[in-house]
């Protein structure tokens, strides 16, 4: 493991849960000196590509082992390209999603629990190079997720579009993957500008 001189925090949650607003609202709270903000799938140019590809609803045919691929392909990109230098120099990065939401979506909610090994073995290649130092959770019932999703009226990608059951097991399979990493769970069905300002909290914390 790489010991970088900046912190990694990462915003994990379902669909709706509000971690891209609050992404928006740690950019205006905290100096754009000091800290990187960032997303994924995406983070470079070759990972906003890929990004397109996985999120794109016209994708119906794209099976669970490319899905797991291209993930990983992205994340090593944005890794190499812009989140272990950005380190290296000493900011910090904040993330909207990173390895856990690949467990929680290609491996609980594809029901692909036999591809953990899998996952562990590419993590060990690729990704064990670097420690998230705060796994932040916004933890919300899916249904109620999925209701604000469809509430924003900006389009459904391929995993918005999934069935209810499929978001069940996400939950799930945060909640359990969670239990292997430092993390805080935030209760995201509060009003947003509590979620907000709980999130601002943890990350100083760390910061």
């Amino acid at each position: 493991m790489i010991h970088t001189k900046g912190k990694f925090i990462v915003l994990e949650g379902g669909e709706g849960s509000g971690k891209g607003t609050c992404l928006e609202f740690l950019k205006e709270n905290l100096s754009p000196k000091k800290n990187l903000f960032t997303r994924e799938p995406g983070g470079t140019k070759i990972g906003e590509r890929i990004r397109e590809i996985l999120l794109d609803s016209k994708n119906t045919m794209m099976s669970v082992e490319t899905e797991l691929l291209l993930f990983t392909a992205g994340r090593v990109q944005h890794l190499h390209e812009k989140i272990l230098p950005a380190l290296n120099r000493g900011q910090n990065i904040i993330c909207d999603r990173f390895n856990l939401s690949t467990i929680a979506y290609q491996i609980y909610a594809r029901k692909r629990e036999n591809y953990l090994d899998i996952f562990n073995k590419l993590e060990m290649l690729f990704i064990k190079q670097v420690k998230v130092d705060l796994y932040i959770f916004l933890d919300l019932e899916p249904s109620e997720g999925l209701k604000r999703v469809t509430g924003r009226g900006d389009g459904h990608n391929r995993f918005d579009a999934e069935k209810l059951d499929f978001h069940k097991r996400v939950r799930n399979g945060y909640l359990q993957a969670l239990k292997k990493y430092p993390h805080k769970i935030i209760d995201a069905s509060q009003p947003i500008e509590v979620v907000k300002n709980e999130v601002l909290k943890c990350v100083k914390v760390i910061l």
